[in-house]
């Protein structure tokens, strides 16, 4: 029988700053703790993210080794037992093997696993090319059998575990990212340096993305395509929030093209909200996404959205109604959609007026912990 508060050890790879990352932050600082008790378990000894926990959610680190951990499961299920832990709550395959069998030897009633996307295949690329994927390969499907529940947060990648894990499409419950809603925009906006920079003597119509500087987010086609724009359009200026390692390439297209006065690239920012409510178009080139925070973001303070039609992308934006979709290597398509959604100020208002109302139905935290919730109770015997 259940018992309040059902008590949930999460679990994940490190608390650096990333969309994984910030769900579950978002998840166990929205949390009723008079139903669900939250702890935080980190793989890694590189957490920032641990100062945005509220100051009462447990939190605990371990540094896993690169293979098989077994010093790891041995410290985990001590952790579980003392605990009492009633729910483990593994985000992403990359800890799976160590967490499920820890969470399988102390008892733990319940083990949920859910798939984040982008991270969880990065890793499994990763592992393919190791003797380690061998081992998983061979233990996966007993852990698959005995892990109560699967958690996608896009239709996608629902139908992407079913088809590479084999997992039965019964057993996983798609529930989409969400994020607390933002303060209301007032009349005075927060001063950011970034923006401070480009509207130095002007105002000119801001372009702007968030997001890791790596080759699946496909910065590069963003920049050829707002090279393009700059021939037709002028005062616009693109903006790119994030930080990762293509950023040296970047920056060497960004010289090529002599886009150095037009490409802004201040790195990383816990500012994004506030720079958000600053820009006026939204872009997201990924060659895949799961279910984009930076998004999420975007709609939430409604901003209209050009992005590419992969993965979750098509859940979130209805082409034409909220925003415009683009194949993501179809730089002409991106082109065209830049320099319509900037010459006409009725659409723009249209789509953010239809992103602020999908945000509020569909979006915020308070949705998704209440379908995390359907989850848990429905794992328990009446």
């Amino acid at each position: 029988m259940m018992k309040f508060p059902i008590r949930v050890a999460h679990i994940i790879n490190s608390l650096e700053y990333g969309g994984a990352e910030k769900v579950l932050v978002n998840i166990v600082n929205n949390e009723d703790q008079s139903e669900v008790q939250p702890f935080v378990f980190s793989l890694s000894d590189i957490n920032p993210l641990q100062e945005e926990l509220r100051a009462e959610i447990p939190f605990f680190f371990y540094k896993k080794c690169p293979v098989f951990d077994f010093a790891l499961v041995f410290k985990l299920f001590r952790k579980f037992r003392a605990l009492r832990i009633d729910i483990v709550h593994m985000h992403g395959w990359g800890i799976y093997p160590e967490s499920f069998l820890a969470a399988y030897l102390a008892r733990v009633p319940v083990k949920i696993l859910m798939d984040h996307g982008l991270v969880s295949l990065e890793n499994e690329e990763q592992d393919e090319k190791t003797k380690y994927h061998c081992f998983k390969d061979t233990i996966l499907s007993f852990f698959i059998n005995r892990t109560a529940a699967f958690i996608a947060v896009s239709n996608d990648m629902k139908i992407n575990m079913v088809r590479r894990k084999q997992i039965a499409a019964e057993k996983i419950f798609v529930i989409h990212n969400g994020i607390p809603a933002p303060a209301a925009v007032s009349g005075e906006s927060t001063p950011i340096p970034c923006i401070e920079a480009i509207k130095k003597g002007g105002e000119p119509v801001i372009l702007c993305s968030v997001g890791r500087l790596a080759e699946i987010k496909n910065y590069r086609t963003l920049i050829a395509a707002f090279h393009e724009v700059r021939k037709h359009q002028a005062g616009i200026k693109l903006l790119l929030v994030g930080d990762g390692p293509e950023r040296m390439q970047l920056e060497e297209t960004i010289a090529d093209l002599k886009l150095d006065n037009d490409v802004f690239m201040p790195g990383f920012s816990q500012e994004v909200l506030s720079i958000l409510k600053q820009v006026n178009v939204f872009i997201l080139p990924s060659f895949f996404e799961g279910i984009s925070i930076a998004m999420l973001e975007a709609m939430s303070v409604g901003l209209p959205v050009i992005a590419s039609r992969v993965g979750g992308n098509i859940e979130l934006i209805e082409d034409g109604r909220n925003g415009f979709l683009f194949a993501p290597d179809d730089r002409e398509a991106l082109v065209s959609s830049i320099l319509t959604l900037v010459a006409d100020k009725s659409l723009q208002e249209k789509f953010s007026k239809a992103n602020r109302l999908k945000f509020i139905e569909h979006y915020s935290i308070d949705i998704s912990i209440s379908r995390y919730h359907e989850v848990y109770r429905g794992c328990f015997p009446p």
